[in-house]
Order: C-alpha cells, then sequence, then structure tokens
C-alpha cells in the first residue's frame, strides 16, 4: 500500500472568512500523518472518502475480473473502474 490507510479525518483549519480543514489519518506505524491541508469544505467529504471508495472499487473488482462482458455498456465503467484503482494505487 503506498497511502495512508484509512479512515482519514477533517480538522477545521479555524480560518477567519473561510472553511478550510486539514486531512490526516494513521500509518501502518500508528504515526498520525497529515493527508493535506487547507483542503476546502467543499472537497473535504471526497477526501476523507477517498480510502473507503477505493477498498470498495478493489472489492468489487473481483467480481468485474469474472464479469462475462456481454453488455456492452458496462465496458466503459468496468474500464473506468480499474483505471481509477490504478491510478490510486499508482500502478
Amino acid at each position: 500500500m503506498k497511502h495512508t490507510p484509512g479512515p482519514w479525518v477533517a480538522e477545521d483549519e479555524h480560518q477567519p472568512n473561510y472553511e478550510s480543514y486539514t486531512i490526516s489519518g494513521q500509518d501502518s506505524n500508528g504515526t498520525n500523518t497529515i493527508i493535506a491541508h487547507g483542503v476546502h469544505a467543499r472537497q473535504m467529504p471526497i477526501i476523507t472518502a477517498a480510502p473507503e471508495l477505493l477498498e470498495a472499487l478493489q472489492g468489487i473488482s473481483h467480481i468485474l475480473e469474472n464479469h462475462d462482458g456481454d453488455d456492452p455498456d458496462d465496458t466503459p465503467f468496468i474500464r473506468k473502474a480499474f483505471e481509477a484503482i490504478a491510478k490510486a494505487t499508482a500502478q
């Protein structure tokens, strides 16, 4: 794993006139690690959900690997799923 595992949490930076957050998590040694700072409130939910989203996508990727591919409308979504996993895991 090349990223800090979840869960990631957001802490309000208490900036005047700007809602910004620091996102952090614990690395495999239990050390608190800052993932990002200065994150706007609108981006905070997707960033904090990233580890769980990746885990869910990896889980369903095993199902997709065995997909028979009979429905051509599924193909772009299956490809996007694998591309997202590769991007998130730097593969």
